[in-house]
């Protein structure tokens, strides 16, 4: 981790940011092929996903790392790891933080430092769990991010983090929506 340029060689980091495809990110559900979720594009790799994009940096995966591209250098810091992929992030409106959801919640501070959450079994709150599953965030405001963890799990909540300070606060228990069969759209 840190702020180093990605070598070359790796395949998976090499693309430039004019090659992207122009179908929308197959979980986003858009019907028009320029349209997706805040925006972003499918990359060419399928292997590279985009979670979030702002006027000058792209937050993407592949497979369980993410990376934090900085669109007029290309410069690609690594931000992070997660067990299983990340399954959504936030880049706030200044490009000064970034929050990213998976398995666990990661809180970034774009050249400073960097909380995580949600990980080794506990909630901030004391409540015991193997595993904490993002399932959904969403910027609400300018400095808030509200998240959806897993609903078809007993632990099943909704929490807001206030960025950039990092302020984490739990809303409301549920939904649960462990008698229903999945799907990527739940309102929270």
């Amino acid at each position: 981790r840190g702020h180093a340029r990605i070598p070359a060689n790796r395949d998976h980091v090499t693309e430039t940011f004019s090659e992207t495809a122009t179908k929308p990110h197959p979980r986003r559900n858009s019907k028009d092929p320029t349209e997706a979720r805040n925006g972003c594009l499918a990359p060419r790799n399928p292997s590279i996903e985009t979670l979030a994009e702002t006027r000058s940096y792209l937050l993407r995966h592949f497979h369980e790392s993410v990376f934090l591209v900085e669109k007029s250098t290309g410069l690609e810091t690594e931000l992070t790891d997660h067990y299983g992929n990340p399954s959504c992030g936030v880049i706030g409106p200044n490009e000064d933080w970034v929050v990213v959801g998976g398995c666990g919640l990661e809180l970034h501070r774009i050249g400073g430092e960097s909380e995580v959450l949600f990980r080794q079994g506990m909630s901030p709150l004391g409540e015991a769990q193997e595993y904490w599953f993002v399932h959904d965030m969403r910027l609400e405001g300018t400095d808030t991010v509200r998240i959806l963890f897993d609903p078809w799990d007993k632990y099943a909540s909704v929490w807001t983090v206030r960025c950039p300070e990092f302020k984490l606060c739990k809303i409301q228990d549920g939904p649960s929506l462990a008698d229903e069969p999945y799907r990527d759209n739940v309102d929270f």
